[in-house]
């Protein structure tokens, strides 16, 4: 994003220190987590359908990579981003696989002594020939059940959709929620619910703000944060210069637990909009009017 004006974010593409961070650090991270994955598959004491969690950990673990190497790169390039996800979900998967069936067989004492795991990796036709005999019989039982033949592949099919795709969705919706300042690049500081506002009564209200008009906002009055429903206004600005500001109107309805903490849940607006950063400054200070009372049902 650039200090151009106000209008509908958008990040510039630029890749940042993506392309060295993630074929290198993102690398070593999921073949770490496939050899973590891969060995516990092969002796963990359960198995059966409780290994989706252990799929689940494993995908999610390649996410969280994913999206902490997007952030530390400054890489503003959801395409990118999403290709990464792919690659690396693609690499782990792989690597999941040749561990597995050298942990696999050593575990049953079928492999020699100088065969490694690197020989294993690097040996993707062994593993498929191993793959395919696994399916042929199976290779654990749950309950009296040995899942072999189209059970078993459907269930290898699942892990790598899941193994492959989670991280891929992971990088293109890694950044939808940052706004980055290009002149200090750096991500903004994003404060959720600068004010919270009653909600507009007039049909239209919404409709009829403006990245460049917001000021009929400070026509709402504020209301505690657990009143609902609400409209949130949630802001981002750089903590370096703070020129450049950004803002997203949310519709927000709060529950409170039985330990009293509030749970939100929103329904975006509209999307994130750059503005002037005054616009930030006359929102801060209407949030600073005594939030209205909530109003109080009547007496049964």
């Amino acid at each position: 994003m650039s200090r151009s004006g106000p209008g509908v974010h958008e990040h510039s593409g630029a890749l940042g220190l993506a392309p060295v961070l993630l074929p290198t650090a993102g690398l070593v991270a999921a073949f770490v987590l496939a050899v973590v994955y891969a060995y516990i598959c092969v002796y963990s004491p359960v198995a059966g359908y409780i290994s989706l969690l252990f799929v689940l950990g494993f995908a999610l673990g390649l996410a969280v990579v994913v999206a902490t190497l997007a952030k530390l790169g400054k890489c503003r390039n959801r395409g990118f981003l999403a290709l990464s996800g792919l690659g690396l979900g693609l690499f782990a998967l792989y690597c999941s696989w040749a561990v597995f069936v050298y942990a696999l067989l050593g575990k049953m004492d079928l492999v020699a002594d100088e065969v490694t795991m690197v020989d294993s990796l690097l040996a993707p036709g062994s593993t498929w020939e191993v793959m395919k005999s696994l399916a042929v019989e199976g290779w654990y039982s749950v309950f009296g059940f040995t899942p072999s033949g189209f059970v078993l592949w459907l269930f290898w099919a699942i892990e790598a959709f899941l193994i492959v795709v989670i991280p891929a969705l992971t990088g293109l919706g890694a950044i939808s929620d940052e706004v980055f300042c290009e002149p200090c690049r750096c991500w903004c500081d994003r404060m959720k619910g600068t004010v919270r506002l009653a909600p507009p009564e007039a049909e239209g209200f919404i409709e009829s703000l403006t990245p460049e008009n917001l000021r009929p906002l400070t026509q709402l009055a504020p209301v505690p944060e657990t009143a609902t429903p609400q409209l949130r206004v949630d802001t981002w600005r750089c903590g370096e210069c703070s020129d450049t500001a950004a803002v997203r109107l949310v519709s927000c309805t709060t529950e409170a637990d039985e330990d009293g903490k509030v749970e939100e849940k929103d329904d975006e607006l509209t999307p994130i909009w750059t503005v002037a950063p005054s616009t930030l400054d006359t929102l801060a200070l209407h949030a600073q009017t005594p939030p209205q009372p909530m109003p109080m049902a009547p007496p049964a």
